[in-house]
């Protein structure tokens, strides 16, 4: 057993919460269903691995054959294609997702054959380089995830390179979410690179050790689980693009477009569509009875903004009387922001900031009237 069985306890506990969020996630009925359900299959993979080795320490003799280590090269490709999923939904194509998990495939037949196949015994003393074959799943899993890392930055660079004015506010924070994904991911890859590098040069203070890499997988399962607490909006779905399909051209009938912009002004003062932080640019025109090709028409040619600059204004103006009433000055700061239509205070603070020039705080304080925004 090993001499530190607290680690071994971190390992079963890390492998416990990567099941309760798999499970979790396994069970959203949403519209980002498929996002979540890799998400999902990654936590349950990583649970899975995270278990075997806490068991495996517990073993008075190592076992010939960690089958479950293979698993190791499908969290990159999992990571990789629930990136994928939710910033190009459009782009998935389920056969060829497939081909991301041939390696472990391959490595999986390797294994087996190898395990079936009786091995020499070993000599007293290893072979020169002998640490360089004991570490090849660690240099397998580095160079794929770092081959995977920027595939994902490559995506995050893309879609981080909008204006934030057109990016909704549950958009920056599936933003964050990925980069804390991937940061997580390059932490384990800078934690191996330094053990290799320490093993290669033979230096003594720093020790390869499985149980300070998979207890720091533990903490990152962990570090997920506080992060999606504090921000559900990262599991719903992301929101739809402005651009109608062909169908659904033919099936709305275009108002001209100074009734159309009367009707969509009317919705939004009747109806408080703004006031949903999950709010689309397609809910707003089925709400609106408009097609969605026509509301972005009016919302960019007519009033000259884009759809989140449009609601994102309305909603300030509801933060900004709330705030401007008395009567709500014992309301806090983050109620008013999703009383509001905001999903987060840091978007809430951000898009007041940006609009007002103050923050909301500072709104609040000042003289007790509502000037124009800006």
């Amino acid at each position: 057993m090993s001499s530190f069985p607290w680690a071994t306890a971190v390992m079963f506990m890390g492998a416990l919460q990567g099941l309760l969020l798999a499970a979790a996630l396994w069970r959203t009925k949403n519209r980002g269903s498929r996002a979540n359900r890799l998400l999902a299959l990654l936590m349950l993979l990583t649970a899975v691995r995270l278990s075997t080795v806490a068991f495996v320490r517990l073993q008075p003799a190592p076992a010939r054959w960690d089958w479950s280590l293979p698993l190791i090269l499908t969290f990159s490709p999992l990571l990789y294609l629930y990136c994928r999923a939710l910033l190009e939904p459009g782009a998935w194509r389920r056969r060829a997702g497939l081909i991301h998990f041939a390696p472990a495939l391959l490595w999986t037949v390797w294994r087996t054959v190898e395990a079936l196949i009786p091995s020499e015994a070993a000599g007293p003393t290893p072979a020169p380089g002998a640490w360089l074959s004991s570490f090849l799943p660690d240099i397998l899993w580095l160079a794929q995830t770092s081959a995977y890392l920027l595939l994902i930055l490559g995506l995050l660079r893309r879609h981080a390179g909008k204006s934030p004015r057109v990016l909704s506010d549950s958009d920056s924070i599936r933003l964050t979410w990925m980069r804390v994904l991937a940061a997580a991911f390059g932490f384990l890859c800078a934690l191996i690179v330094v053990f290799l590098a320490g093993n290669a040069l033979g230096l003594r203070f720093i020790k390869p050790s499985n149980a300070l890499l998979y207890i720091t997988v533990a903490a990152i399962v962990y570090l997920w689980g506080w992060f999606g607490l504090r921000q559900p909006e990262i599991f719903a779905a992301p929101a739809a693009g402005a651009e109608a399909r062909p169908a659904e051209r033919e099936t709305i009938a275009a108002p001209p477009a100074a009734a159309g912009l009367s009707r969509l002004l009317r919705v939004m003062d009747e109806r408080t569509p703004y006031l949903d932080p999950s709010l689309t640019l397609q809910d707003l025109a089925r709400a609106s009875g408009l097609p969605p090709y026509q509301l972005t028409a009016i919302l960019n040619g007519t009033l000259g903004q884009t759809f989140y600059e449009f609601v994102n204004r309305r909603r300030i103006e509801e933060a900004k009387r709330k705030l401007a009433d008395p009567a709500c000055d014992h309301i806090k700061i983050l109620a008013v922001a999703l009383d509001s239509g905001f999903a987060s205070k840091s978007a809430f603070n951000r898009v007041f900031r940006d609009i007002t020039g103050l923050t909301p705080s500072a709104y609040r304080k000042s003289p007790r009237q509502a000037g124009p925004s800006r």
